[in-house]
């Protein structure tokens, strides 16, 4: 699956305004954000829930999906065939690396979802907390 159409564009601005030098909280809390913000686009929100009722709950679904996706659950270790992520770091390369592993994970939670900014944070955080380190975690352990 193909990066969202305008991902070069809005990295170059996340990067411009400084905030791959955020931490891992931080980083989530704008994941969060931008999650909201797609759900507003879309309409997506179920009138019946709360603003925030069901964020929480995408969340968890999303870092699980992630999590059993990329980790090797025996190993509580990045799975082999993503271990070329490991050497591109949190440069632009890696991530949009992470980023096309990501892409069709989010977009099975749900295409409203799968827009550059929520693409990105994702990529981010997971890079930020470290591609090992986040499969040593339990899969929904990591904030």
């Amino acid at each position: 699956m193909a990066l969202p159409n305008d991902f070069d564009e809005t990295l170059e601005q996340i990067i411009d305004n400084g905030i791959l030098e955020e931490t891992p909280e931080q980083i989530n809390y704008r994941l969060q954000l931008a999650l909201q913000g797609a759900a507003a686009r879309a309409n997506a929100a179920e009138s019946s829930l709360g603003a925030f009722d069901w964020l929480p709950q995408l969340m968890s679904r999303l870092k699980t999906a992630v999590h059993n996706e990329i980790c090797d659950a025996k190993k509580h270790a990045l799975n082999d065939k993503y271990q070329t992520l490991l050497s591109a770091g949190l440069t632009n390369e890696g991530i949009a690396s992470v980023a096309a592993v990501l892409t069709p994970i989010i977009a099975a939670t749900g295409a409203t979802f799968c827009v550059s900014a929520v693409v990105i944070y994702l990529s981010i955080f997971v890079l930020k907390i470290g591609l090992n380190t986040w499969c040593s975690y339990a899969p929904n352990a990591v904030a």
